[in-house]
């Protein structure tokens, strides 16, 4: 559900931020197409763990199996449902994350493979799609495209890059395991969240950027750089012995945090 609550929070910033207004329809597919997707994740993935599926937050998946496959049908009817309901310009953009993600996630491809099983590319997948869908679409629905939607672009994956980054920390294990190489193996998990932090100063700059040309206003610009700095300290203090409580609640919730910065400061000034 945090994921999910996630997503809408990333589209409703940069609705914020650019003054637009989508579908609500939008919203709701977004919410729900992302809980199909992490649950089918979690299901299929939890087949491919072996000896870890007893073990933490897998113990957790595997037991409550059943409940999961639940949650994914209703996501995928919900999302379907909005889906339909949407502009089909926009039903043929979303085209291309969808089929992303599914190939993410299914294991379809030759020697029964998904996407985020070779090496370095996850987390860029990750990141590109949902760039793609909390920026580039939301612009797109008013015809709204401009030379710095694609900086907000830039910003919005780069962010999503060093959020993700902690979660490769955690899986580290699991993925020499499964014998998937990340940029944590090459890095070390120090190096790696420097840098993760270091992408987040250059997205703030991108920020300052758009605040110096007038496209984006004082306290919005406030908000986001209390959102970055705090998110910076819960990326420095993550681990592999963090709960997944702490990647998948706190570190997920950063996006969220984004949004109620963002909404704060609405009512602030």
């Amino acid at each position: 559900m945090h994921i999910a609550l996630g997503s809408i929070s990333l589209v409703y910033v940069t609705c914020k931020i650019n003054n637009l207004t989508v579908p609500s329809g939008y919203y709701y597919f977004i919410f729900f197409s992302t809980i199909f997707i992490y649950c089918l994740h979690r299901i299929i993935g939890i087949e491919k763990v072996g000896k870890y599926k007893d073990k933490g937050r897998f113990r957790i998946i595997n037991q409550y199996k059943t409940h999961i496959r639940i949650y994914a049908s209703i996501g995928l009817i919900a999302a379907l449902y909005f889906y339909i309901n949407l502009p089909v310009t926009i039903q043929l953009l979303l085209l291309i994350p969808s089929f992303i993600s599914l190939l993410y996630t299914v294991p379809i491809l030759p020697k029964k493979r998904r996407l985020r099983d070779f090496h370095y590319i996850k987390i860029i997948l990750i990141a590109v799609v949902w760039g793609i869908l909390t920026v580039l679409i939301p612009e797109y629905f008013l015809n709204n495209i401009r030379d710095f939607t694609y900086l907000l672009f830039i910003e919005r994956c780069l962010f999503i890059f060093a959020i993700t980054i902690p979660f490769d920390i955690r899986d580290m294990e699991i993925d020499q395991k499964t014998q998937v190489k990340t940029f944590i193996h090459s890095w070390g998990s120090t190096k790696a969240k420097v840098i993760a932090v270091a992408l987040l100063a250059f997205s703030l700059m991108i920020y300052f950027y758009l605040f110096d040309y007038s496209y984006l206003s004082a306290h919005y610009l406030t908000a986001l750089i209390i959102c970055y700095t705090v998110t910076s300290l819960f990326i420095l203090y993550a681990h592999h012995r963090r709960t997944d409580y702490y990647f998948s609640g706190i570190l997920d919730g950063t996006m969220l945090l984004m949004a109620l910065c963002i909404k704060a400061s609405d009512f602030i000034y």
